[in-house]
């Protein structure tokens, strides 16, 4: 799939809950689908920041484009 600049850019508010539903769904259902490892629930997970210990719970901050595997 060849991505344009308008669809690289473009911003989540522009996509419906429905498209943003249909990726979640295709990607659950993958069978690479990794079951041990942080990984968005669509898109491109980039940049994480290592995991910080806070008060009993873990957490990571990272860069998130859910529109697709591509950097925004």
């Amino acid at each position: 799939m060849e991505w344009t600049r308008e669809a690289r850019y473009r911003g989540l508010a522009s996509s419906s809950n429905e498209e943003f539903e249909s990726m979640s769904d295709k990607v659950h259902q993958s069978t690479w689908r990794q079951h041990f490892h942080v990984q968005p629930v669509s898109g491109l997970l980039n940049d994480p920041n290592g995991f910080i210990y806070f008060k009993g719970q873990y957490h990571l901050f990272y860069q998130w484009y859910p529109l697709g595997p591509v950097h925004g």
